[in-house]
């Protein structure tokens, strides 16, 4: 992964006005990226110091924080993963962390052949 893979990832769009900006593959640039199906929403119902609840698409776990793999070490978070049509895989995080919402992007670099 790049240093900086959110100058690769975030592109203002030019379809429509209220569509901002467009997500390319923060590790190869294209444009065609394919959400796939895993969303990850990270809870801290009693706050910073509590169990962290992750909720995957029709479930709802609690973990203590350390077990949790929650990219916020503070806060709630939700994690969104991606492909993209050279074959890359990649995550996008929304993190909180001392009242700022953050994205950071991980993932790995594809072969080129796609899985589309």
């Amino acid at each position: 992964m790049t240093s900086e893979p959110i100058d690769k990832a975030l592109e203002r769009s030019h379809f429509s006005a209220d569509w901002h900006y467009q997500l390319n593959c923060p590790i190869c640039g294209f444009e065609c990226t394919h959400q796939v199906g895993a969303v990850t929403a990270f809870t801290r119902p009693a706050g910073e110091d509590g169990e962290t609840v992750v909720q995957l698409t029709g479930t709802a776990t609690r973990l203590p924080v350390e077990e949790s793999h929650n990219p916020s070490p503070r806060r709630d978070a939700v994690r969104i993963s991606f492909t993209c049509e050279n074959g890359c895989t990649f995550t996008m995080d929304l993190l909180q962390h001392k009242g700022t919402t953050f994205i950071s992007f991980h993932g790995e670099e594809g072969d080129g052949e796609g899985p589309i």
